[in-house]
């Protein structure tokens, strides 16, 4: 049941970390003076995070690949966190396996 547990808190601490990701863009483009306002910002960096998002119009004149970026930088942090996800998912199953057989071993 820890190692569960222990698998989940992992997952949602991925997860967060990439909110955390999105918001730190958020604060750059407000503190570059690319957005006006934060609401503009997250939302700028939350579409652009995964996908490329449609903002370009509400951006100043010379920042209309900042999107881009933010994209390239959302698609390695996916990657990265799908890969880890992969990874913990491997472990997790051969703990289980291990403990499994251990009991049935134990029960012999």
């Amino acid at each position: 049941m820890k190692a569960i547990f222990f698998f989940v808190l992992c997952i949602q601490m991925l997860a967060l970390t990439q909110l955390a990701s999105m918001c730190i863009w958020a604060s750059a483009l407000i503190i570059a003076g690319v957005s006006p306002d934060w609401f503009s910002a997250i939302r700028l960096s939350a579409s652009s995070y995964a996908t490329l998002g449609n903002f370009t119009p509400i951006l100043p004149g010379g920042w209309h690949l900042v999107p881009a970026f933010i994209a390239f930088s959302g698609l390695f942090s996916f990657a990265w966190a799908s890969s880890s996800t992969i990874s913990m998912v491997s472990a997790l199953n051969n703990y289980l396996d291990t403990s499994k057989n251990s009991i049935l071993q134990s029960n012999l």
